[in-house]
């Protein structure tokens, strides 16, 4: 597990009373099914908002190879590497508004065959601060912090009850976050739970509300993986986490509260 620094945006994060959070993952680019344009939607406006960040969940590239599980070497409509060129061209933009990038295991494909870390490459090339697997993210603001405790995630989970459960089951030996995150099971959800603690600047217990939240997929049901396998058809998108500055608070929006 790592512990991701924020040291670049200490003093541009003080100007805000809030700020957004965009965790995407999942588009799997070069898959037929991608939803190419949706998952750039969330990108133009979190580039049109100033006080917008990103935490990049993993599996933005299908990477199909000859010995990925199903079909998906011969259905992907890119080849690996036009979906490294593309996510390096749509993630330019936003590099510098970008908190961390997470590895997965659709990218950790090119490693298994080759001993090449793409993710770490992009990261590289982008300039943000890569985590492989789980990472601990602490957000200063003016005057409150927050938590975050993030990873890709793993399993076959199948329905909507079954993904919640895995996450739950990944992070049980973890305490103290405001936000858990975890991608790979293509399902936006969130729920809230009540966390007790010591407010350290006033010295007295107070209530806070925590968040477990899964962030979703960009990706079609029809002829799909999905359908392959019986998996449950949920909406694609992803959820937009709005943090306050000076109480805390924490709300989940969606693409459409912006238009």
């Amino acid at each position: 597990m790592q512990y991701i620094r924020n040291d670049r945006f200490i003093e541009e994060w003080k100007q805000f009373e809030n700020i957004y959070i965009f965790p995407l993952g999942d588009a799997h680019n070069g898959a037929h099914t991608s939803l190419e344009n949706d998952f750039k939607e969330y990108i133009n406006l979190g580039l049109s908002l100033p006080n917008a960040y990103f935490i990049w969940m993993g599996d933005l590239l299908e990477m199909g190879g000859r010995n990925s599980p199903g079909t998906s070497l011969f259905h992907q409509i890119k080849q690996p590497q036009e979906q490294y060129d593309w996510v390096i061209e749509t993630l330019t933009p936003v590099a510098h508004k970008s908190i961390l990038y997470h590895s997965a295991n659709h990218e950790r494909r090119i490693e298994t065959a080759t001993g090449i870390d793409i993710s770490k490459n992009i990261a590289r090339e982008l300039k943000i601060p890569y985590a492989p697997l789980m990472a601990m993210t602490r957000i200063v603001l003016k005057n409150q912090a927050y938590n975050i405790h993030s990873f890709h995630g793993s399993g076959g989970a199948r329905l909507p009850h079954t993904k919640i459960q895995a996450h739950k089951n990944a992070i049980r030996f973890l305490e103290g976050f405001d936000i858990y995150l975890m991608g790979h099971v293509h399902y936006d959800y969130n729920e809230e739970f009540l966390i007790k603690r010591l407010n350290l600047k006033l010295k007295t217990p107070e209530t806070v509300f925590g968040h477990r939240i899964l962030t979703g997929h960009f990706l079609e049901w029809d002829e799909s993986y999905a359908e392959e396998k019986g998996f449950e058809p949920l909406p694609s998108g992803a959820p937009i986490i709005e943090l306050n500055a000076l109480e805390h608070d924490i709300r989940i929006r969606k693409l459409k509260d912006f238009k």
